[in-house]
């Protein structure tokens, strides 16, 4: 449903293997209809300002897509992480070149979003259970804050992993 105008909108785009990865690609504040195709190692975008269609192939067959602001510009940034070798590949629209980074392990979850507030996607994993001298088994977050490119790990219990943290949930850990 679109927020604005309270209509349904329905649009047939992409096939049953492909992963859906929408971001706003074009910078005008709406999410773009996008979508990952592993086999073609290829994203592919309609643009919600003007529904014109692109596609960038990228990454390897496997890699886990994770598209997002990296570079603050105000669009999404074609990315993958391969679990492999535990590096993010990021191709950064401010200069349409790649920037890569080991970050994380091979059995992580990649769960990438703005943690530091500062309009840029932050690196980051979820690994799964830990055990922790007194505290039990408990899930941990590393986050690799843009902002000051500071690591950050926060702790959860595999029952109640968040959505998101925020900079409160770092402090009263």
């Amino acid at each position: 449903m679109q927020s604005s105008t309270d209509n349904t909108v329905s649009t047939t785009y992409g096939g049953s293997s492909d992963k859906p990865v929408a971001a706003d690609y074009d910078g005008d504040g709406k999410s773009d209809i996008a979508l990952w195709r592993n086999s073609n190692t290829t994203f592919y975008v309609v643009a919600s300002s003007n529904g014109s269609s692109s596609s960038t192939s990228y990454g390897n067959s496997g890699d886990e897509p994770v598209p997002g602001d990296y570079d603050g510009d105000g669009k999404a940034d074609i990315a993958v992480w391969r679990s492999g070798n535990a590096t993010w590949y990021i191709l950064k629209t401010t200069t349409n070149s790649t920037y890569s980074e080991q970050f994380g392990i091979s059995t992580d979850t990649p769960v990438r979003n703005d943690y530091d507030a500062d309009a840029q996607c932050d690196i980051a994993v979820w690994r799964g259970v830990e055990s922790s001298s007194g505290a039990g088994d408990v899930g941990r977050w590393y986050i690799k804050k843009s902002g000051d490119g500071n690591t950050r790990t926060d702790r959860e219990s595999p029952e109640t992993r968040p959505f998101r943290l925020t900079s409160e949930d770092s402090t009263r850990r």
